[in-house]
């Protein structure tokens, strides 16, 4: 599904007492290097896991709390709290592109795994350059689903190497080649993000309404 959670940050430093969008978290991480997010080279969960709960496809929304808009309105006139993403065949696009243009703005694979929370794993750049990619790691917590059994609503969180400094102090992306780890740290991730309040870093994913990519 959606793969991805936010912070607001810049150079030198991560504010963890706002979380604009997804796609921000991922280009500033690849600028920064100093997210604090677990990270792998090489992908840990076989994409085929046909147990997991898919997403319904189309335009989704991931909100913070108190996060109140028009759904109805186009993805570019949702506040900075909303973040829209096109979900479609194991891609997910942003709905919500930036000026000028980025590299995170296209197509950003993702595959599903299931348990408890199940597991987004994302392609992610790994270098400052974009000319190396590796995987990023984010919970899964269906909320709700439809008649078809495609979620509609979802947790997202990212899945984080140590619990966030309300301080703000950037920390380093660890690596790891173990999937078992990936899921220690959501789950210690889920309750910081949820339960800590000390920042608004997890988010609730809601289905808007059917979109192609190109729209």
């Amino acid at each position: 599904m959606i793969g991805f959670s936010a912070l607001l940050i810049n150079k030198r430093r991560i504010k963890l007492m706002s979380v604009p969008n997804l796609i921000g978290l991922l280009l500033a991480c690849s600028l920064v290097s100093s997210c604090g997010m677990v990270v792998s080279t090489q992908p840990l969960f076989d994409r085929r896991d046909a147990e997991v709960l898919q997403p319904r496809q189309g335009l989704w929304a991931l909100v913070e709390p108190e996060c109140h808009f028009n759904t109805s309105s186009a993805p570019a006139q949702w506040p900075n709290c909303a973040q829209a993403l096109i979900v479609q065949d194991g891609v997910a696009v942003n709905a919500k592109p930036h000026t000028p243009k980025n590299p995170l703005d296209g197509p950003i694979a993702f595959n599903l795994s299931g348990g408890s929370p199940g597991v987004i794993q994302i392609a992610r750049p790994i270098s400052k350059d974009f000319r190396r990619w590796g995987h990023g790691y984010f919970g899964y917590r269906p909320l709700s689903t439809d008649a078809e059994g495609k979620v509609v609503s979802a947790r997202v969180w990212p899945a984080f190497c140590t619990r966030p400094n309300p301080r703000g102090r950037a920390t380093t992306d660890c690596w790891t080649p173990s999937a078992q780890e990936v899921r220690l740290a959501l789950q210690d991730s889920e309750i910081w993000a949820y339960e800590d309040h000390i920042s608004d870093l997890g988010l609730t994913a809601v289905w808007v309404r059917y979109a192609h990519p190109s729209r």
